[in-house]
Formats: structure tokens, C-alpha cells, sequence
């Protein structure tokens, strides 16, 4: 993303919900699967069923603009993010603004 791109979807947020400094939204899904048999367990989710906790961030249009899918169902949403590529690019400044989430990214 060019920085004036950045700019332009901040904007954009601020329009829609005056939120300041909006590059994204961020939410996690869990995704039905079929658990590996040797690891069941792990994949099973706050619900009960087997998944993958599949995280996402959105951009202003509704675009995907990044997606985590590699997490057993039962790992939390913070977990995830805490994890990913994305928290180490906003920690190292490589995204200027902030991710609207919920209670679940404490």
C-alpha cells in the first residue's frame, strides 16, 4: 500500500464512523473442519465443533486486506493476532494507524 493510499482509506474511515487513524478492521472466524485425528483436541472451538480460527482484516470497501488461516480452533483471537505478521508490521511502524477490533483482541 502507498502511503497516500493509507492516507485516503483513513479518510475514508473517518467519514464512515468518525474513527481517527483507521487503516483496518480485524475479526477472527472459525471455520469448520475435519480435525487431524492425532490432534482432535486442539481444534475443537468455544462452540464445540472443530475449526480453524481464521483472522481477517478488511479495509475501508470491505476488500480482505490480510488474512490468517493456520490456527487450531481453540487459540484465542489475541493469540492469533499476537502471532502474525501483521502485529510485527504494526509494532515496526510499517502500518501507520490503528485496527478497529473487539473485546476478543485484548
Amino acid at each position: 500500500m502507498l502511503p497516500s493510499e493509507g492516507c485516503n482509506k483513513k479518510q475514508k474511515f473517518f467519514e464512515q464512523g468518525h474513527f481517527p487513524k483507521v487503516i483496518g478492521l480485524i475479526d477472527g472466524t472459525h471455520i469448520r473442519i475435519i480435525a487431524p485425528a492425532q490432534f482432535k483436541n486442539v481444534y475443537v472451538n468455544r462452540k464445540s465443533f472443530h475449526s480453524l480460527n481464521v483472522q481477517g482484516v478488511c479495509d475501508d470497501a470491505s476488500y480482505f486486506t490480510n488474512l490468517t488461516a493456520m490456527w487450531p480452533g481453540s487459540t484465542h483471537d489475541a493469540h492469533v493476532f499476537n502471532e502474525s505478521a501483521l502485529c510485527c508490521q504494526l509494532e515496526n511502524g510499517e502500518h501507520l494507524g490503528h485496527l478497529l477490533r473487539d473485546i476478543g483482541y485484548r
